[in-house]
């Protein structure tokens, strides 16, 4: 994990929540639509089974997406969580509730670590030049 995959993490997480809840939105659509042909007379067995049989394997391929999406973000979560535990704690501290928590830095200053703002910039740096040098012993 590099510092830019560092920085991309928070960005990338808004993007995935996203995705999955058009995932989630598809999937209730689905519902909607299965209950409204499931109340619909039926006409032809083999155009009806046609239709549910399509909109079970676009379920499953929406589940499926949900799911890889989901297995992806833990997975890079965890990465970056075992290089940040190599970390002095307070820089640790201060790159995970930024980019993995996505709390700004004077809610860090003020909650989380009890520093004024401008050492929380300077030390944020400083988190960040060490992040590299452990991806680079680690590289």
């Amino acid at each position: 994990m590099t510092r830019e995959d560092l920085i991309k993490f928070n960005a990338d997480q808004k993007w995935i929540k996203a995705r999955i809840s058009f995932c989630e939105e598809q999937i209730k659509s689905i519902g909607r639509l299965n209950s409204i042909l499931s109340d619909m007379p039926k006409g032809s067995r083999i155009v009806y089974d046609n239709e549910a049989e399509g909109l079970v394997k676009l379920l499953d391929q929406i589940n499926d997406l949900e799911t890889e999406v989901r297995k992806s973000t833990i997975d890079m979560e965890n990465d970056i969580k075992r290089q940040l535990e190599l970390l002095e704690p307070k820089y640790g501290l201060l790159l995970y509730n930024h980019y993995i928590l996505g709390y700004s830095l004077k809610k860090i200053a003020r909650e989380v670590l009890h520093y004024e703002i401008k050492y929380i910039y300077k030390l944020k740096d400083k988190a960040l030049d060490e992040f590299d040098k452990h991806h680079e012993k680690k590289g």
